[in-house]
């Protein structure tokens, strides 16, 4: 009887083991699955956080523009793809994952260096649109000074002439406008800078033309017309404002340079005076 309950036992408890195994072999299997993910997530990670480097002291070329971009959108397209599969397998195998304390650690891991890769490529973007932003502002700014010059010399041709006040004041509307694109695209010069420092050296160049471009537009909208003798009067005012200047500035330099002599000579009877008083003899 015994025996033959035991040949009864039997064949029940190899069925059990052969479900753990099962389920062992499954978790295995999982587990196995996830960590190839994993690693196709470290490996584009590892790919993302190559850094945008620029020659700040040279224009951005439209071909640096496209590469950086190309780079970027095929690491968005393998995110994608990854975040897809890694979506389709986990949703499959949910309540399996669920039931093993090891594999949860697996997908929070997971998750974690997800949300990393997704910040990095976010931050990338931006860098990009930064970059995008600055070779257009640089060649907006620098692209205009030609035609600020010749703004300026047809703007002062029509302040000459009485008659043509309105298309002075045409001329006056007209640079408002195209000084507005030249401050926006400064601005988002700047901006940009502040994303990516290397372009500071260049903007000091852009900066410079902006300076010379401002100038000039407050020059062209002060323009009006005037009668020649008071241009000239004007003119003479000028020069003698300069003068009073120069004047001003020679007059201080002379005196600051008597003072520095007479400094120096206090300085040398100072000198004197504390070397013959160590040569008198002592008691």
């Amino acid at each position: 009887m015994i025996f033959i309950m035991g040949l009864l036992v039997i064949p029940l408890a190899l069925p059990a083991q052969d479900e753990e195994l099962e389920g062992d072999t499954m978790y295995v299997d999982l587990g196995t699955r996830m960590l190839m993910f994993m690693e196709e997530l470290d490996e584009l990670k590892t790919v993302s956080d190559i850094r945008l480097t620029v020659n700040g002291a040279m224009p951005v070329s439209q071909s640096l523009v496209a590469v950086y971009r190309e780079r970027i959108q095929l690491m968005y397209q393998n995110f994608n793809t990854i975040d897809v599969k890694w979506n389709t397998f986990y949703q499959a195998n949910q309540q399996d994952i669920a039931q093993d304390e090891e594999l949860m650690e697996v997908v929070a891991a997971f998750q974690e260096i997800k949300q990393a890769l997704a910040d990095t490529l976010a931050a990338k973007r931006q860098s990009m649109g930064a970059l995008k932003d600055f070779m257009e502002a640089d060649a907006f700014i620098i692209g205009k000074i030609p035609a600020y010059r010749d703004l300026s010399k047809k703007a002062f041709e029509l302040s000459l002439i009485k008659k043509l006040k309105p298309q002075l004041e045409k001329l006056k509307a007209k640079e408002q406008l195209l000084f507005s694109e030249v401050q926006t695209h400064y601005d988002k010069a700047k901006a940009a800078t502040a994303v990516i420092p290397d372009l500071s050296a260049r903007l000091r160049i852009v900066e410079e033309q902006y300076i010379n471009i401002k100038s000039t537009s407050e020059k062209i909208q002060t323009m009006e017309y005037k009668p020649f003798i008071q241009r000239i009067k004007d003119y003479l005012l000028g020069l003698a404002a300069v003068a009073i200047i120069i004047m001003f500035m020679n007059a201080a330099a002379s005196r600051f340079k008597a003072w520095k002599q007479m400094r120096e000579s206090m300085k040398k009877y100072k000198d004197m005076m504390n070397g013959q008083s160590n040569n008198y003899p002592t008691i």
